[in-house]
């Protein structure tokens, strides 16, 4: 995605002289649900891997718990379909949660084009008329 902004930030500024040094861009930030998983899904990482370090013994330093739950002699049995599960397709899911694609565009706090509102990347025209109309001179063409 990197990529596509640096692209667009290259034609803006060839098109408009005025803009250039003046064009950012960043990630869009991810919405809050999302973070929490994440961070929940490390956490569980970390315990799986005290569990696997330090095998059955780690119940005896947790207080209030005499015996290994239910959950986790199931999940000792198919150990290595937890692991794959819990390090391999659980940070996809949630990363899909994380990931945007936002591509937003905006001048003087006026939003120009959102492709999260829209569903696609902006044409030319959608970015370029808008600035025209704002008073941004285009460059001339030899």
């Amino acid at each position: 995605m990197k990529g596509n902004f640096m692209k667009v930030a290259k034609f803006l500024a060839e098109e408009f002289p005025e803009l250039e040094g003046n064009i950012t861009g960043g990630n869009y930030p991810p919405p809050p649900h999302a973070k929490l998983w994440m961070q929940g899904l490390q956490i569980l990482q970390v315990v799986f891997l005290a569990f696997l370090m330090l095998g059955d013994n780690l119940w005896n330093f947790i207080p209030f718990v005499s015996a290994p739950p239910a959950f986790y002699w199931e999940a000792k049995k198919f150990g290595t379909q937890f692991g794959i599960g819990l390090f391999l397709i659980a940070p996809q899911i949630i990363n899909s949660m994380v990931v945007t694609g936002a591509f937003e565009i905006d001048m003087d706090g006026e939003t120009i084009f959102s492709k999260m509102q829209s569903g696609r990347f902006p044409t030319v025209d959608e970015m370029v008329v808008p600035l025209v109309n704002a008073g941004l001179a285009r460059a001339q063409a030899s």
